[in-house]
């Protein structure tokens, strides 16, 4: 056998960036329609402030309150019955969230992954449960 000298090259190692986890605008027209756009816009918020857009995130999250407090304002002076008057503002508050906002605020980046929904909804849940229980035992009262 020859003497032989192996060159051993080493390859330099890939960075491989973790994927960042924001909800996505599904997730955020859902919890807008069904737990009011005060819901999805803390979820937007947060996506906001996970992608370092403070600003933008402070101004939803403002908006949301807003625009919640606008549709309780509403529905109290309408004297609507039902809720379906309520249930179309949240699908308005839930497509501004979801739809445009979303996509002028968080640009399309394959680094960006939908991230899971269920402690969210828990959350959401054990908030709206009571408030939801009041409503309806103060409605049967009337």
């Amino acid at each position: 056998m020859e003497n032989e000298t192996q060159v051993i090259t080493k390859v330099p190692e890939q960075t491989v960036e973790s994927p960042i986890l924001i909800y996505s605008k599904t997730a955020i027209l859902g919890f807008s329609i069904f737990f009011g756009p005060i819901f999805g816009g803390v979820l937007l918020f947060q996506n906001l402030r996970k992608i370092q857009k403070k600003q933008e995130s402070n101004w939803i999250l403002a908006g949301s309150i807003a625009y919640t407090l606008f549709q309780i304002i509403a529905n109290a002076s309408l004297h609507t019955k039902g809720y379906s008057f309520s249930f179309s503002l949240s699908i308005l508050g839930g497509l501004l969230l979801g739809k445009y906002f979303y996509a002028k605020y968080i640009p399309e980046n394959p680094n960006y992954e939908s991230k899971p929904i269920w402690t969210a909804l828990i959350l959401s849940l054990i908030i709206s449960l009571p408030i939801w229980i009041l409503g309806i035992s103060g409605a049967s009262r009337v």
